[in-house]
Parts: structure tokens; sequence; C-alpha cells
């Protein structure tokens, strides 16, 4: 029963320039890249417009809360400049050759990357050096899931990535064999977490667990890898069914208060 309406938006292009059926006064949840989102934030009055509050998506916001559940939980935080003056000293300080490097920002200025060596930081020489990072130890990943949560609960969720690499996203119910019961550690761990931790960056929002070995050893266990805003997400195999009823609940409330 809702309208939806796809539009081809290129980076720096004027939302004025696309044609759509929406008026501004009309009860509106855009879904699209980071940079689309933002743009609709600047300039639409559309409410509530997207469900992405940025500044609750920035490591600063989430990784105290989620403290020793993050898969990055031996992280350091420090501005991408210094990444660079300090690059052996933080390799002897996490004790591991490899560094993962990601911004904090919630709008991602740059994918986080492993590096091995001072010359891979090319790869992000394109960023302000006062870009503020999280550097951590490289980790092994056997399985990523994604859950759609909400009221401190899981609606939904999908496997997008399993140790054979990158495949078809399938909805967590269809996982089969190891794939299965790895997802049943991590749905469970999320639950216990969700129980424990009274904290939520947005009404609905994303969070990425992961099935993974940190410390090379062989003994893998779940974690909490990032959350992502709702409107900035792929679903991948997660059901449109389990998740839309709750978005068009909050969508409305957000309207209605707006309306009168």
């Amino acid at each position: 029963g809702d309208e939806v309406t796809i539009v081809p938006w290129r980076p720096f292009q004027d939302l004025d320039q696309l044609a759509y059926p929406f008026r501004d006064s009309d009860c509106i949840v855009a879904l699209g890249t980071i940079g689309f989102i933002s743009e609709v934030q600047r300039r639409k009055a559309w409410v509530p417009g997207s469900i992405a509050t940025f500044r609750n998506y920035e490591c600063t916001s989430y990784y105290p809360a989620f403290g020793r559940y993050l898969l990055n939980a031996d992280y350091i935080m420090l501005p991408l400049g210094d990444i660079r003056r300090r690059f052996k000293c933080l390799q002897r300080m996490l004790g591991t050759e490899s560094l993962f490097v990601r911004p904090s920002s919630g709008r991602k200025p740059f994918s986080g990357n492993v590096l091995r060596d001072i010359t891979d930081l090319q790869i992000i020489d394109r960023v302000s050096p006062e870009t503020l990072c999280v550097v951590s130890s490289k980790k092994a990943l056997a399985c990523e899931f994604r859950y759609f949560v909400a009221d401190g609960q899981i609606l939904d969720g999908s496997m997008y990535y399993n140790a054979q690499g990158v495949h078809e996203p399938i909805n967590v119910k269809d996982c089969k064999g190891e794939d299965a019961w790895q997802e049943m550690l991590c749905a469970t761990h999320l639950e216990e977490i969700l129980a424990e931790i009274d904290w939520a960056a947005d009404g609905i929002f994303t969070i990425d667990m992961v099935y993974a070995d940190i410390n090379s050893y062989g003994d893998k266990s779940p974690f909490v890898m990032e959350i992502g805003a709702f409107s900035t997400s792929g679903w991948y195999g997660a059901s449109p069914s389990k998740i839309l009823p709750t978005v068009r609940e909050l969508a409305l409330v957000e309207w209605r208060d707006c309306n009168g």
C-alpha cells in the first residue's frame, strides 16, 4: 500500500531536477546512498525524509555503548595524519603488522582498509589529514550478517558474506550448515546485547554482526562489527514484509507530530 519511486540521482545533482510525484508536505522515507540521503536532509522538507541521524553512526557515538562487544574492541582513535607519523608505533601497540583503518564518521569519507605498510596510506591520501579514524588489528572473518533492529528487537536479517567469499545474500532463515550455526550464535548474542544496552541510533537501524577469530588461534566468536542507518543500508536478503511495518509506523508518528 506504500508508493515507491526510484530516481536516478547522481552525486552533486540538484534534487529539484529529478522527476518524482511527491510534494514537500508528504510523508516520505528516502533510501539511497549516503550522498543522496545527505542531500535529502539538506534540501527537502519531507517528514521524516530519512531515518539517518548521522551523528549517531559515528564510532565516537556508538563505540562507548557497545564497548567490549565490538569486533574492533582493541581500537585506537586518532587523526588520519597521525597514522602516517605513528604507523610503526601503532603496529607495536596493537601487536600486528596489518592495521585496519576506517573513518569514525558515519558519512564514511573512505572505506575501511587493511594497511600492511605506510605506503598503503596512498589509498586514502585524498582524505583530509584531520579526519578522525579508528585503527585496530586485522581480524579473520568467517561470516557477516546484517540485522534490522527496532525497539531492542531483531526484525529480520541477512547473511551477505561467508568464508567462501562474497555470494548472493540470503535471508538468515535460509542459512544452511555451518552458516546457520554461526547465524544462530550471532543472533543470540545480539539479542543479549540489546537486552543489556539501552541505546539506539534511530527508531530503526542496522547492526552488522560478524563471526570472527580475533586472536588467530581458531577460537571464533560473534561480535558487533558496525551499525548503519536504515536509509543508507543495503537490505541484502532481508524481508521487506518484516521491516516496512515498523518503518511505516515510525514515519507516520513523526509526520503527524509535525503536522498536528
